[in-house]
């Protein structure tokens, strides 16, 4: 039998975790799309400059670099979040097969312990 405490404890981290790990790869998912077309935006910003050598044209590729940055951050913190799920539900599955394995050994020593006490 499963201890209560063991479930109590287990329970919330593995419901944290997979949300935390869903919810992070559906945010990296989007991220990585607007990453993909701001490269676009940047590549084409940086294409006009140098047919126009305009201004207004680097200043929109420097726009386009700028949110660029932002959005590797936004995916760095995302990634960061989706390990921390992950390390979450590990530990959540550690604890619930170390725990039964540990009462399983105690039990093993209980019963010797009382062949020897006959």
């Amino acid at each position: 039998m499963i201890p209560a405490k063991v479930i109590i404890l287990c329970v919330p981290l593995v419901v944290a975790g997979g949300w935390v790990v869903v919810e992070s790869t559906r945010q990296i998912g989007q991220i990585e799309s607007e990453l993909a077309e701001q490269t676009d935006v940047g590549r084409l910003e940086g294409e006009s400059f140098i047919r126009t050598l305009q201004g207004s044209h680097s200043a929109q590729q420097l726009l386009s670099f700028d949110r660029r940055r932002e959005l590797a951050h936004a995916l760095s913190i995302a990634n960061r979040n989706r390990f921390l799920g992950l390390f979450g539900l590990a530990a959540a599955g550690l604890t619930f097969f170390g725990t039964i394995v540990l009462r399983r050994i105690a039990a093993e020593i209980a019963e010797d312990q009382r062949i020897v006490d006959r």
